[in-house]
């Protein structure tokens, strides 16, 4: 009987472990796909095209529910379903309504994502790199969640300017001063 435990629990591990690696192995073709997609919506110079192609590549790879769990990271756990439904509805919406409007104002500068390492954690990979524009660089990390069966990237940082990080002090600032509706009355009126 013991044998039998070690033996099921040895190939539970097993099953595990294969199905956790199976996962992180498929992380670098989607970062490199992912790179591509981002170069392709930087060369668009149609604005329509370029909001259309940027919106797809959202959807395709932006794990946002993380990334706005993440942002609520002080107050998450606190909240009800209904809270966080509607705090995903509106900060969604924003969100996206402020990702298109951006890209409506196309940038001359080229750009070309460069991977140069990545760091394992528990809850997410980091993947390093550099972005290279007009004879300059940036350094870039890209934090991406394995979650549901695909990778989702859930934060970007640009030359230290990380979007979680962002998010996270406006929101904690508005929800000290006026509470969490308050923050979704805000959201709801930009």
């Amino acid at each position: 009987m013991f044998f039998q435990s070690k033996v099921v629990a040895c190939l539970l591990l097993l099953f595990l472990a294969s199905s956790a690696s199976a996962g992180e192995a498929g992380l670098m073709p989607v970062v490199s796909s992912f790179s591509a997609s981002v170069a392709s919506v930087a060369r668009e110079t149609d604005a329509m095209s370029r909001q259309k192609k940027a919106l797809n590549l959202l959807q395709e790879y932006f794990d946002f529910e993380t990334f706005a769990r993440w942002t609520l990271h002080d107050h998450w756990d606190g909240l009800s379903a209904g809270q966080r439904a509607r705090f995903l509805k509106l900060f969604h919406s924003r969100f996206m309504a402020n990702v298109m409007d951006r890209l409506s104002r196309r940038s001359e500068r080229r750009i070309k994502l460069k991977v140069i390492g990545r760091d394992d954690r528990n809850e997410f990979t980091e993947v390093f790199g550099k972005i290279l524009h007009n004879g300059s660089s940036d350094d870039l990390i890209l934090t991406w969640v394995y979650r549901n069966n695909r990778w989702g990237l859930a934060d970007v940082s640009v030359a230290g300017a990380d979007l979680v990080a962002n998010y996270q002090g406006q929101f904690n600032k508005i929800i000290r001063k006026r509470g969490f509706e308050g923050l979704l009355k805000i959201l709801a009126e930009l």
